[in-house]
């Protein structure tokens, strides 16, 4: 019968032991499950958070690509836009090297003619025999035309333009029965 009483004795202190421990083991698991919760919550809300940083992420990298985009074709633009204003600089240059050749050519073909009605004038002059005449006839001669600098560099629409001032001076004045000089 003692063994018994002890054997009670002794399961009751295990069972009072056992409800301590399982109490404890019960509320490690509590505290372990809240933890894991927030720790969960905390993954969670951190993952969230990447995510926006990563979708805002892509959202800028999308308008940066848009931008890019835009701002090569506006490049595109730009270079045929240059392109197209050097070939017409090209054709523009040639079309003045051209008439600058044509202009030469008139230059030389009226100096030749008015050479020419020099010459017809003088020997008008001679045939008729006039006594005044002694040497060559001496028409005016001037110089080219200089200009000032222009008073302004450009001018708004509809404004007024700028002006320069054109001279020249004499360079042989007209002997008798030379041409006179042109207006200065």
């Amino acid at each position: 019968c003692e063994l018994n009483i002890t054997a009670q004795v002794q399961c009751g202190v295990f069972h009072v032991e056992l409800h301590r421990m399982v109490g404890r083991l019960e509320g490690q698991l509590r505290s372990t499950t809240a933890e894991l919760r927030r720790k969960s919550d905390l993954c969670q809300g951190r993952e969230e958070h990447d995510q926006t940083q990563f979708e805002e992420t892509q959202g800028q990298q999308a308008r940066a690509n848009e931008e890019f985009s835009q701002a090569m074709g506006s490049l595109a633009d730009i270079q045929a836009s240059r392109d197209a204003k050097m070939s017409e600089k090209s054709d523009i240059e040639q079309d003045m090297q051209s008439h600058s050749r044509e202009c030469r050519k008139v230059v030389a073909s009226l100096e030749a003619e008015l050479s020419s009605l020099k010459r017809s004038r003088q020997a008008e002059l001679e045939r008729r025999g006039s006594n005044a005449v002694t040497g060559q006839i001496q028409d005016c001669e001037v110089s080219p035309w200089t200009f000032t600098v222009c008073s302004k560099t450009c001018r708004a629409r509809r404004g007024e333009p700028g002006y320069t001032q054109g001279t020249r001076t004499i360079l042989l004045p007209a002997g008798p029965y030379g041409m006179p000089c042109p207006p200065l």
